[in-house]
C-alpha cells in the first residue's frame, strides 16, 4: 500500500536535513566547501538523539534549524542558530542551542518562521506518546516564540507559549505562517475521534487564539469520512489560505488541497466549497507534502505519485480555482524517477522554495528498494537505504539543466538514512537543507545557488500641487518598475493608499508580486481638513519570492505621493451695522415725525373746543 514517505513529525527521531553555503561555486548545485566541515554541519552534542525538521533565514543570514532532542525516554523542542560560515552562534541559547521542555513526554518541533521584527516562531506539537497509537494517545499544536537571544518571549501566550487542542485526539502540526497584520497560523491535522481532518489554528500577535478565525480561532476541514493529513501552508494576498496534503478515498490517497477565506471558512471560488481533489496518477496513489503561492496565485504542489510499483517525485500546478494547470509539466504535473540504473526507489519531494525568478527548487528523497523473492515465490520488497535529493525546475515544470546533474543533485547529510526536511533560500541564492542521519543527528549542508538582483531602479512620483481640494480623490502619474533580472519578481507594499496596477480599473490596498515593465499608480483620498498633508507610500522589492517561510532577502525602492489641502479661508469681515431710519408714518420718531406733531396742535385743539351755532 502506498504511504506517503515524508518525515512528517519529529516526533519520531528520524528526519532529515541538508545545507548549503553561501561562498560562490562553480555551478549551481554544488556543495559549499568553506560551510562547516566541507559543506556540512553535524549538530549532534554527546549522548543525546537530534532530529532536525525545519530550517529558516534571518535577515543578517543567520540560519535558524528546529527539531527534536531526544534523551532517554523524553523528547524536548530544540532550536539551533547558525552563523553564516556553519558554525554555532554562541549569542544565542546556550552556545547556539536552546532546549524547551513544555512538559509531556514527547515534545517536538517541525516548522520555523522569522517575524519582520527578528522573534523566532517555532510551531510543533506535545503529547504522551508517538502518534502511531491514535486510539489511547492525546497531543496538542504547540506554538513557541523566542527573542533575538534565544529566551522565551513571556509577552506571548504563556511565558512564550502556547498549547491548543485542535480535535479530540492526536493533534499534529506540520506547518506555521506569518500573516502581514502580524497574525499567526499553525497547520497540519487533527483527529476527530474516528479519523484524522485537516486543521488550521489561528492567533493575534500576542499568542491568543483569533476568535474571528473558523470556530473559537480553529479550523477543521474533513474530505471523505476518513484520513486526511495537511503538511502544507501558503498564505494568499488577499488573506486567503491554502492547505495542501492528502485524503484516503475508496481507491487509496489522493491529493488534497484546500483554500480557506481569511475568516477560515471554505472559499467557494476553489474546487467544491474550498476543497479540491486530484488523483493525479490514473492508476495509483498521491500525496502532497509542500506548497509554494505563485506570483499569479496559482498553486505549487510537490510531494509523490505512484507509478507502477513504485512511487516518483511529484510536482503539480494547480489554478485559482481549484482545478490543474495543464500548461505546467505533463498535463498539470512534472514526474521523476531518480532511480539509477538497476535501481528501484521510491522517491518524494518534501519541501520546497521558489527563486526570484521563479524557478522551483524542491528537496525530499529517494527511498533505495530490494526486491527478493521467497520459496514460494512471492515478493519481498526491503528498504536497504536512504539518501537525499534537490531538484531544479523551470517555472514551466521541465528540469533546469543548469542546476546539478541534469537538474538533480544526489548526496547524503551523513552516514546512514536521510533526506530533506527543511529548505531555505540565502540573499546570495544559497541553498540550506536540514535533515536528520541513520546516525541519528541533525545535519545541515549548504549549497550554492544563484543571485538575483532584486532592487528596482528608483521611480518617483509627481504630487499634486498643494492646495487641493478637502476629500477629493487624488491620483498620481505612473510609475514603471524596473532594474531587476529577467523573469525576477519582487512585493509591492502600499501604506496609506491604493494602487492600480498595467491600467486596471480597480485599486487594491494588498500586497502584490511585480516585476519588470510593470507600470503603477497610486491614488488617495485629500484630507478633510484645511492645510493637512496626506501621504502614500510605495515600497517594492525587500524581499523577492520564495515561500512563507525561506525568504530571499534583498533592497527595497520606495517612493512617496503628497498633496496638502487648501488653507483654510479667513473668516469674513462682518458688515458694518446702520443706523435704522423711521418710516413716515411712524407716530413719534424722528424729526418728521415731530414737526409733523406740532403742526397738527392747533387743529387738534380746535376740534376739542365747541363753537356755538
Amino acid at each position: 500500500m502506498f504511504r506517503p514517505t515524508r518525515l512528517w513529525s519529529a516526533l519520531a527521531p528520524l528526519l532529515a536535513l541538508t545545507l548549503a553555503s553561501p561562498a560562490a561555486l562553480a555551478r549551481p548545485g554544488d556543495v559549499d566547501k568553506t560551510f562547516g566541515t566541507e559543506g556540512r554541519v553535524a549538530l549532534r552534542i554527546g549522548d543525546e538523539i537530534l532530529a532536525a525538521a525545519g530550517t529558516a533565514v534571518q535577515e543578517d543570514g543567520k540560519i535558524v534549524v528546529v527539531g527534536t532532542v531526544q534523551k532517554d525516554d523524553y523528547y524536548d523542542i530544540a532550536v539551533w542558530r547558525l552563523n553564516t560560515d556553519g558554525s554555532l552562534d554562541k549569542s544565542f541559547g546556550d552556545a547556539g542551542r536552546v532546549i524547551t521542555d513544555l512538559g509531556a513526554a514527547v515534545d517536538t518541533a517541525t516548522a520555523v518562521a522569522i517575524q519582520p521584527d527578528g522573534k523566532i516562531v517555532v510551531a510543533g506539537s506535545t503529547g504522551d506518546g508517538l502518534p502511531e497509537n491514535t486510539t489511547t494517545v492525546i497531543s496538542d499544536f504547540a506554538l513557541l516564540r523566542y527573542l533575538d537571544d534565544g529566551r522565551l518571549d513571556t509577552s506571548f501566550g504563556a511565558g512564550g507559549r502556547i498549547i491548543t487542542q485542535a480535535g479530540t485526539g492526536v493533534d499534529v502540526a506540520t506547518a506555521v505562517g506569518i500573516q502581514a497584520d502580524g497574525k499567526l497560523l499553525v497547520s497540519g491535522w487533527a483527529r476527530n475521534g474516528t479519523h484524522n481532518d485537516f486543521a488550521v489554528a489561528r492567533y493575534t500577535v500576542n499568542g491568543g487564539l483569533d476568535a474571528g478565525f473558523g470556530t473559537k480561532g480553529i479550523t477543521l476541514v474533513d474530505f471523505s469520512k476518513s484520513d486526511d493529513q495537511a503538511y502544507g501552508l501558503a498564505l494568499q494576498p488577499d488573506g486567503g489560505i491554502v492547505l495542501a496534503g492528502f485524503t484516503e478515498t475508496k481507491n487509496g490517497y489522493d491529493t488534497a488541497l484546500v483554500r480557506l477565506t481569511a475568516e477560515g471558512k471554505g472559499d467557494s471560488k476553489f474546487g467544491k466549497s474550498g476543497k479540491a481533489t486530484l488523483a493525479l496518477v490514473a492508476k495509483g496513489d498521491d500525496a502532497a507534502s509542500s506548497v509554494v503561492l505563485l506570483p499569479d496565485n496559482k498553486i505549487l504542489v510537490g510531494g509523490a505519485a505512484q507509478v507502477g510499483q513504485f512511487n516518483d517525485a511529484m510536482l503539480a500546478r494547480v489554478k485559482q480555482d481549484g482545478t490543474l494547470d495543464t500548461q505546467f509539466g505533463v498535463n498539470g504535473i512534472a514526474l521523476l524517477d531518480l532511480a539509477e540504473a538497476g535501481q528501484n526507489t521510491n522517491d518524494t519531494i518534501l519541501t520546497m522554495a521558489l527563486q526570484p525568478d521563479g524557478k522551483i527548487i524542491a528537496g525530499g528523497s529517494r527511498e533505495k528498494i530490494s526486491i527478493t523473492k521467497d520459496e514460494d515465490d512471492n515478493e519481498i520488497i526491503t528498504v536497504v537505504g536512504r539518501d537525499s535529493a534537490l531538484i531544479a525546475f523551470n517555472p514551466t515544470g521541465t528540469f533546469y539543466t543548469g542546476f546539478g546533474t541534469a537538474g538533480v543533485v544526489k548526496f547524503d547529510l551523513g552516514v546512514g538514512d536521510n533526506g530533506v526536511d527543511g529548505l531555505a533560500l540565502q540573499e546570495d541564492g544559497g541553498i540550506v537543507a536540514t535533515g536528520t542521519t541513520a546516525e541519528v543527528d541533525a545535519a545541515v549542508m549548504r549549497f550554492e545557488g544563484e543571485a538575483f538582483l532584486t532592487e528596482p531602479v528608483t521611480f518617483e512620483f509627481i504630487s499634486p500641487s498643494d492646495k487641493v481640494e478637502l476629500s477629493s480623490v487624488q491620483t498620481s502619474n505612473i510609475v514603471q518598475i524596473d532594474g531587476l533580472d529577467p523573469g525576477v519578481y519582487v512585493p509591492l507594499r502600499i501604506t496609506d493608499g491604493e494602487y492600480a496596477l498595467n491600467g486596471a480599473k480597480t485599486y487594491s490596498s494588498l500586497a502584490a508580486w511585480v516585476t519588470n515593465g510593470d507600470q503603477i499608480n497610486v491614488r488617495h483620498t485629500a484630507a478633510k481638513t484645511y492645510a493637512t498633508t496626506v501621504t502614500t507610500l510605495l515600497s517594492v522589492g525587500g524581499v523577492a519570492l520564495s515561500n512563507n517561510l525561506a525568504l530571499v532577502r534583498g533592497e527595497m525602492t520606495s517612493a512617496e505621493f503628497s498633496s496638502t489641502t487648501i488653507d483654510e479661508p479667513p473668516p469674513p469681515t462682518p458688515a458694518p451695522t446702520p443706523t435704522p431710519t423711521p418710516s413716515p408714518d411712524e407716530g413719534g420718531g424722528g424729526t418728521f415725525g415731530l414737526f409733523a406733531a406740532l403742526a397738527l396742535l392747533p387743529l387738534l385743539a380746535r376740534r376739542r373746543r365747541r363753537l356755538p351755532v
